[in-house]
């Protein structure tokens, strides 16, 4: 009997080690490698530096990154970071794809403005006008974004058909 006590002692206490590790420790450790992935990520487009450093600290930001993915799979700011990296290394297919599954955890503009430009880059002009569109449904400013003599216009073209209308009817309400 005590051997059978022992035994189911020594399964809780593993249980209750493991539990702890994946519900408190492993978020939190994670928490700290998206703060540092965000800053060296915020490095690579703000300082100049050859396509191989940033390709290689990209590189580096994947790896750490790939040390949250099994308790951060929800989180959109690990797929926004993966994705912008992807883009710094130049595989605008890559960060297309995370962007996507950014999208399916939540909507933010930015994130449709971004899946936009990437499209963009592809050369995937009427997927990125539809997500540039949805980025200026909701964020108009976001428009001023898109780089002129692209799909700039038709995306403006596109949202102030819908929102002109209603800002001629507010300022009919004055």
């Amino acid at each position: 009997m005590k051997l059978v006590r022992g035994a189911s002692s020594a399964i809780l206490l593993a249980l209750a080690a493991f539990l702890a590790y994946r519900t408190a420790w492993l978020p939190y450790v994670c928490n700290i490698t998206i703060r540092t992935v965000e800053a060296r990520t915020a490095h690579l487009f703000k300082d100049r530096m050859p396509d191989y450093q940033r390709s290689a600290e990209a590189r580096e930001n994947h790896r750490l990154l790939s040390q949250c993915t099994s308790c951060e799979t929800e989180n959109v700011n690990v797929h926004l970071l993966a994705a912008s990296n992807w883009s710094a290394r130049g595989d605008g297919e890559m960060a297309v794809r995370e962007y996507t599954n950014a999208l399916r955890y939540d909507k933010r503009p930015e994130l449709y403005f971004n899946l936009g430009m990437a499209q963009l880059d592809r050369g995937r002009f009427e997927e990125a006008t539809v997500s540039l569109e949805t980025a200026g449904f909701a964020q108009f400013s976001s428009i001023e974004d898109i780089p002129p003599g692209t799909i700039h216009d038709e995306v403006y073209r596109r949202v102030i058909a819908v929102y002109g209308p209603i800002a001629e009817r507010s300022k009919r309400k004055r």
